[in-house]
């Protein structure tokens, strides 16, 4: 019992002592688990915290031995820079390898703009929670490359979301960086988004099936649209050009009502319309005039020939 009253004072004395002390310019911090000895009793943990090539070292906190030997800090103070060389957590070319975990997309681009921004910005990057501390005037330092990866956009809010609308729209991003940002946006900003993003800016480009499936499990998540099964055609119109690459196992999932009154129904390929006829057999009289109307003809044409696309 004195043994661990004796270590719990040290760790209240060492957290303290820790938050006074300064980080020396350009090194790192670090920290691990370690053992102390008492006289002849060796194995009691405590954490010890320190900054690369600066040779000072402060016991900081308890040992959680129940989580494998981990220190009681939080996440960011919990992960380590490269032990050797003067390197700041947020650095975009030493401790890139621990940094990429933020991101979707970890392109050389994306790591360029990521070294250009103050670490202040870079900080509320890493989190959803910080991220939406962000103010108008950060988050427009923040470039469209770096935003359509990172995953704390989760933490977007509509409004941010609307200051930096028009600089995603401009920077005619690739489909896969839209949908990463679009999976990862969060309720209230990803269907005002989606608005804004689904065309690619090139009638030559299609979005490819795998990202609009990606964009459109997100949307049938309970808390956005819900169901597909239960979309109505103003929600299937906001897909714009992504209804090209909607899936067949979505596309049979719309009621006929749907697919028959929807905008964007005359974009849809030969291979689509191939796999819907199911979906056309139930529909009523009305739907199926309806839809025959909607569709291009071509397209049905290829679709009942089995002809392919790119023919």
């Amino acid at each position: 019992m004195m043994l661990r009253a004796l270590v719990l004072l040290g760790c209240l004395y060492s957290i303290s002592a820790a938050g006074n002390s300064s980080n020396p310019s350009g090194s790192c911090k670090w920290q691990e688990c370690r053992s102390k000895t008492f006289g002849a009793i060796t194995g009691s943990k405590y954490c010890e915290t320190g900054y690369v090539n600066s040779g000072q070292t402060k016991d900081c906190g308890v040992c959680i031995l129940a989580i494998k030997g981990n220190c009681a800090f939080g996440y960011e103070q919990s992960l380590c820079c490269p032990s050797t060389g003067k390197c700041r957590w947020y650095d975009a070319i030493c401790n890139w390898a621990a940094l990429m975990e933020f991101f979707e997309d970890t392109g050389e681009d994306i790591q360029e703009s990521w070294g250009k921004l103050s670490e202040n910005v870079q900080g509320k990057c890493t989190t959803a929670a910080k991220f939406a501390t962000m103010t108008k005037e950060e988050i427009e330092k923040v470039p469209a490359n770096v935003l359509s990866s990172l995953k704390s956009v989760k933490g977007m809010t509509k409004e941010q979301f609307n200051n930096v609308k028009s600089k995603m729209v401009a920077a005619k991003l690739s489909s896969k960086r839209r949908a990463n940002f679009l999976v990862n946006l969060a309720n209230e900003s990803v269907v005002e988004a989606l608005e804004s993003l689904s065309d690619l800016g090139d009638a030559a480009v299609k979005w490819p099936q795998d990202q609009v499936t990606r964009i459109t499990n997100r949307l049938s998540q309970i808390d956005v649209w819900g169901p597909v099964s239960k979309w109505k055609s103003a929600q299937v119109d906001k897909l714009g050009d992504m209804i090209e690459g909607l899936s067949n196992h979505h596309l049979v999932q719309l009621p006929g009502d749907v697919l028959s009154t929807c905008t964007h129904t005359v974009k849809l390929r030969a291979n689509q319309l191939g796999g819907l006829g199911e979906s056309m057999y139930n529909m009523t009289a009305t739907s199926f005039d309806r839809f025959l109307i909607a569709v291009h003809p071509a397209t049905l044409g290829k679709a009942m020939m089995n002809i392919p696309d790119q023919l």
